[in-house]
């Protein structure tokens, strides 16, 4: 008797290309990202991929927010659509362009891995050419997750020496108001 597991590995390498529903999933962590270049760049990256692969588009899935965040609204429906199309016997191929545009947050990464697996769900990063194993899962989501706590880091010991300094907080002045530099020591 096979296991459940086998028979979904074996079920997803049967599958005709065309039967497998690509969903692909995009995340900038910025409104100022997002209305830049970046979203688009995904977008054409992870068409380009699915249309090589001869897989079938399906929804998009699009978040602005910050990958350590679980509860990102595009990903939860993500998850939850490929298992309804998992339960109804679907082929599924989720894609994002990289790791860390999939999340930051290293349990998350492979809590989800494991349940898309469990699903019979494939995961596919255009940046790494298809999916990636355990071990190359655990050290980019580990990086990704370190990239996060160095950022905060580096920007949390700006903004004390601007205000060890007397300068303005980054940003645009409040209304009404503009942001004038020190021109004495003293002041």
């Amino acid at each position: 008797m096979a296991s459940r597991w086998f028979l979904q590995r074996q079920q997803r390498a049967a599958a005709d290309p065309g039967d497998v529903i690509a969903l692909p999933y995009l995340r900038v962590s910025s409104g100022r990202q997002d209305k830049g270049f970046s979203p688009e760049a995904q977008q054409a990256e992870i068409r380009a991929y699915v249309r090589r692969q001869g897989w079938e588009p399906g929804r998009e899935y699009r978040d602005t927010d910050r990958g350590t965040k679980v509860d990102r609204s595009a990903y939860q429906r993500l998850l939850t659509d490929t298992r309804a199309l998992a339960a109804q016997g679907r082929a599924v191929a989720v894609v994002a362009v990289a790791l860390d545009r999939f999340g930051r947050d290293l349990v998350e990464q492979l809590r989800s891995k494991k349940e898309l697996a469990g699903l019979g769900a494939q995961l596919h990063f255009t940046r790494e050419h298809g999916e990636l194993d355990d071990d190359q899962t655990v050290m980019r989501g580990w990086m990704a997750q370190k990239e996060v706590q160095k950022t905060s880091e580096r920007v949390r010991s700006s903004k004390v020496v601007v205000a060890e300094r007397g300068l303005p907080p980054s940003g645009p002045a409040p209304w009404g108001y503009r942001w004038r530099l020190p021109r004495t020591p003293e002041e």
